[in-house]
């Protein structure tokens, strides 16, 4: 045994969540240890490139220019050495993004919400990438896009807690859609829709509250 005494979680989201279902020690470090964690140069610059497409889209929705800040986002946060087509990736699928999705009036960018669930004291945060009314549309950047199937998308745990979490709306019957965005030559979109049953709800509340026990045991 590690800790002696109840962990101190203050809060869930959907990724602590997929990290206690990968390994229950990569949780208890990353997320209550604080562990320092070695990241390669190469994890390190795809996940900075990630975090610089994403503020790419979010400030296209908000209807400012998206090649403009995806330049300032990216020399704020690519301090690593890195392939010099990179940025070029980034700034070919930001365009096509931009191209295929239009800005809407309802467009609403990192909007967080917490979620209560009976039998968890704690509460399941999260940050909805695009909401449009019932819509909720989640960005993926990867340069394996093959690795997303419909299937995957239909089981992903992440879409069901936003599904959850936007539907705590109850005039809402939230629309689910994830835009992966493939940044090997060709660059590419793919985007999945999908949607969640009352049976998806109820399991995933489920599997939630035996994860919520489970951390919470010595």
């Amino acid at each position: 045994r590690l800790m002696t005494e109840k962990p101190p979680i203050k809060r869930l989201s959907a990724t602590a969540i997929q990290d206690f279902l990968t390994c229950p020690m990569l949780w208890l470090g990353r997320r209550i240890m604080r562990w320092p964690e070695t990241i390669s140069p190469y994890s390190a610059a795809a996940m900075a490139t990630g975090r610089a497409i994403q503020t790419a889209l979010a400030a296209h929705h908000q209807g400012n220019d998206a090649t403009e800040v995806l330049f300032r986002t990216w020399a704020e946060l690519i301090d690593v050495p890195i392939a010099r087509s990179a940025l070029q990736d980034s700034l070919r699928v930001v365009q096509l993004y931009c191209a295929q999705y239009p800005v809407h009036p309802r467009d609403r960018t990192e909007t967080k919400f917490s979620l209560t669930i009976p039998g968890v004291d704690v509460p399941i945060i999260g940050f909805l990438d695009l909401v449009r009314g019932a819509l909720i549309r989640d960005y993926k950047t990867t340069r394996y896009p093959q690795s997303w199937t419909q299937e995957r998308v239909d089981k992903d745990i992440q879409l069901t807690i936003y599904h959850m979490g936007l539907r705590a709306n109850p005039r809402l019957r939230p629309r689910l859609e994830l835009t992966v965005l493939g940044l090997d030559y060709p660059q590419s979109l793919t985007n999945y829709e999908t949607r969640r049953t009352d049976n998806d709800i109820l399991k995933m509340r489920a599997l939630i509250m035996g994860v919520y026990q489970d951390m919470c045991a010595e």
